[in-house]
């Protein structure tokens, strides 16, 4: 069953706010990628743009041709890794797969990702950029929403998730990941966002789930259909 992903809108407005244009400078692309896997492995307040330019090999020079300030660099890169994670999901929203193949797939996606984010950059978006980090937590909120509206309602028919309200199943998923995954959760609860996410995604699933769906999700989880 193929579905279309009415989301051009969204895309665009991430796209946006990455670069203010869909299409960037390469040089500008290469800093926002080497800042990002610093930035999130190390966090970013005590990481000196000096460990940026030596990463990429460049100068500071031409890191503040692209960026006026640090932070102006913490923004664009997250942001423009929400954007590539965005497509990824997309892809897998729109693949012929059947609704609990796009869950599985789509929420094994999200966990794998939050591997690569440290306790320390959870820290200093808490202390230094909470605006960011409001910012963030909306758009992944819509990005939740529209995707896994199209899932549900295609499970639905399928008879593998159960028959209610779609909405008040995507409103329990996303309160239920945005609850969790955030900050003052993480950090208080000693949880890295991986584990996090793992275990409200099998709880929740397990709780929306008909025979027939849960007999799937058994077995991708076993690993017997690929």
């Amino acid at each position: 069953m193929t579905n279309k992903f009415p989301s051009a809108i969204l895309e665009t407005k991430i796209n946006k706010i990455v670069s203010g244009k869909k299409i960037m400078s390469e040089e500008k692309e290469k800093i926002l990628y080497g800042a990002q896997k610093i930035f999130l492995a190390d966090g970013f307040y005590k990481t000196p743009m000096d460990d940026i330019a030596t990463y990429l090999k460049i100068s500071k020079k031409t890191i503040y041709k692209h960026f006026s300030s640090k932070e102006e660099i913490v923004r664009e890169s997250l942001m423009h890794f929400l954007s590539e994670k965005h497509k990824n999901i997309n892809a897998i929203v729109k693949s012929d797969n059947n609704a609990v193949e796009k869950l599985f797939n789509m929420f094994s996606f999200i966990s794998n990702m939050l591997i690569s984010i440290s306790e320390q950059f959870v820290i200093d978006i808490r202390d230094f950029m909470p605006d960011l980090w409001k910012e963030v937590d909306k758009i992944r909120a819509k990005i939740l929403f529209e995707n896994l509206k199209i899932i549900i309602e295609q499970g639905q028919v399928e008879e593998v998730i159960i028959e209610t309200q779609s909405e008040i199943l995507i409103s329990a998923f996303t309160a239920s990941i945005r609850g969790v995954i955030n900050p003052d959760v993480l950090i208080n609860n000693h949880m890295s966002p991986k584990k996090a996410a793992e275990s409200v995604i099998e709880i929740l699933l397990n709780g929306i789930l008909t025979p027939k769906g849960r007999r799937i999700f058994v077995k991708l989880k076993s690993g017997v259909n690929k």
